[in-house]
């Protein structure tokens, strides 16, 4: 009979949690800004959906569909206030969730 080792075993997966700072530097600093300025309803709901938590879990399966709203909507509205700003595309969506999490951006 062979036992297994607890040691032996691979570590599980930690969770991709990273705080929202970091999830706000994914996006570009000054598109959140564009974000945070907007009066389009659906900048105004992602706000309101991503400030109610303390981490943001790039796992999250209603985070895709709701950053793909301001995809499809073509938001934010580039603002000249703060240059570098405009629309979340599907290709930054993929680039935000996809990327490896850091220990830095880990809450």
């Amino acid at each position: 009979m062979q036992f297994i080792n607890a040691n032996d075993q691979p570590p599980l997966p930690r969770p991709r949690h990273i705080t929202l700072g970091a999830f706000q530097k994914r996006l570009g600093v000054m598109r959140v800004f564009a974000i945070d300025n907007s009066t389009a309803p659906k900048c105004i709901a992602l706000r309101a959906f991503l400030n109610r938590f303390s981490y943001i879990d790039l796992d999250d399966p209603e985070l895709p569909p709701l950053l793909g709203m301001l995809a499809q909507a073509e938001l934010p509205t580039p603002d000249p206030e703060f240059p570098g700003s405009g629309p979340v595309t599907m290709q930054l969506i993929d680039e935000v969730l996809g990327a490896e999490v850091t220990e830095g951006e880990r809450p």
